[in-house]
């Protein structure tokens, strides 16, 4: 589930993807892991859909806030 905001560009993505690396920690864009989603094939196009809204700032289930607007 995401939740767009269209006037100024703000996207609640949840769990489509992490802003860390969930072992790691270290900071970095990236799909979950195919054994923590159930459909690794429809999460990608939601990544695609994602993708052309071209968020200003998104938040993510896990990891800190990524986008161009400061706080």
């Amino acid at each position: 589930m995401a939740f767009w905001r269209e006037s100024d560009g703000v996207l609640i993505a949840g769990d489509v993807v992490n802003n860390m690396n969930i072992w790691t920690g270290i900071p970095g864009l990236h799909e979950p892991k195919p054994y923590l989603t159930p459909d690794p094939i429809e999460n990608r196009r939601s990544i695609r859909k994602i993708a052309e809204l071209a968020p200003k700032l998104m938040l993510v289930g896990h990891g800190p806030r990524s986008g161009t607007r400061s706080a």
